[in-house]
């Protein structure tokens, strides 16, 4: 029960997010799928909480900048972004392409931080979300840090671009894929999930757990750099390590 009010009440705010606009109570439980007496009492904490204001005197409701400044105060005491930050910039900055910092979270890769490129036409992406394990150049240098074991156990619970289960060729061909790129330390994500997109990434160990730093773009100009920006990835995963 306490689970799912928390997932609701992160609904909340992520459906503010979405619509950018004031909501009632009868939209807000409607776009959540939760009972209007649920979605009231969950609105009627965080507006005691200081989370949420009335507007208009319509029974219209908008985040406060509460949550907004809790999240910063979060995210400036980061014990690993706080460290990585500077180095993703630098990466997106000589490379020209978006870069990011993930993790494995039980069969997908979530996304730490990300730093977009500057460029009109980029790869876009937002901390948080969630990717494919076997699909992306992350998902693939996570999986090279497992054991045999632990690597097997999850292949065996992933999925294809089709939705269905990897089948035994399927996990075969991406376990030598992942041996073969083991011997430079770089890994490949081509036009997996979409066919214009290229991500190549770094496994990094850090305060003990393993990461993926990662560089992603349009296929065409990641295809042409692509060797160029594991060599920078590999570097800075160096620098890093030695950091922590």
């Amino acid at each position: 029960m306490l689970v799912r009010t928390v997932t609701s009440a992160l609904q909340i705010f992520e459906a503010f997010a979405e619509h950018r606009r004031p909501m009632n109570l009868s939209e807000l439980s409607r776009l959540l799928d939760i009972p209007t007496s649920t979605c009231f009492g969950l609105m009627r904490t965080l507006e005691a909480s200081g989370y949420l204001y009335e507007v208009g005197g319509r029974k219209m409701f908008y985040p406060t900048a509460r949550w907004l400044l809790k999240s910063r105060e979060i995210g400036t005491h980061d014990p690993v972004l706080g460290l990585v930050r500077p180095h993703l910039e630098k990466l997106r900055d000589s490379s020209g392409e978006t870069v990011m910092l993930s993790k494995r979270l039980a069969d997908s890769v979530v996304l730490l931080d990300v730093m977009e490129s500057k460029q009109t036409i980029r790869y876009t992406a937002e901390v948080g979300q969630l990717k494919s394990l076997n699909l992306t150049s992350s998902g693939k240098a996570l999986l090279s840090a497992l054991s045999d074991e632990e690597r097997d156990s999850s292949l065996l619970r992933l999925h294809g671009a089709n939705g269905a289960r990897l089948s035994v060729a399927q996990r075969t061909q991406l376990k030598d894929e992942i041996k073969k790129a083991s011997v430079k330390g770089w890994y490949v994500g081509r036009a997996e999930i979409s066919m214009d997109v290229m991500g190549v990434a770094v496994p990094v160990r850090l305060a003990g757990e393993v990461f993926a730093l990662a560089v992603a773009g349009p296929l065409p100009r990641m295809d042409r750099s692509v060797s160029a920006n594991a060599k920078q990835l590999l570097a800075a995963a160096k620098t890093l390590m030695k950091q922590l």
